[in-house]
């Protein structure tokens, strides 16, 4: 549980990192854990929908529910939860050196 408390912290915290341009080691290796999966993620032809996703979960200044961000971009709860969690995922696994995105 810990572990996805922190992915989650790490991802919120990816703004800020991308305007405090240079980071420290460790601050760097956390933005470029989140910049390859968004970087892999716009690739996807679903990509722009995945982001607004990710983008209404973290980095809003008041974040919405996976319902409500399932809503805006027009996905099922089911399928918005599939994409959050991949995402999760994938910068969990940029986080530990598999870079998987």
């Amino acid at each position: 549980m810990r572990r996805w408390r922190f992915v989650k912290y790490v991802i919120r915290t990816y703004p800020e990192l991308e305007a405090a341009r240079p980071l420290e080691p460790e601050d760097n290796r956390q933005f470029e854990a989140v910049d390859r999966a968004v970087r892999w993620t716009e690739k996807l032809p679903s990509g722009p929908r995945r982001m607004k996703i990710v983008e209404l979960l973290y980095w809003r200044e008041r974040p919405c529910s996976l319902r409500k961000a399932a809503q805006t971009v027009g996905y099922s709860y089911q399928h918005a939860a599939f994409v959050h969690r991949q995402f999760l995922y994938m910068v969990a696994a940029n986080l530990e050196g598999e870079a998987i995105a």
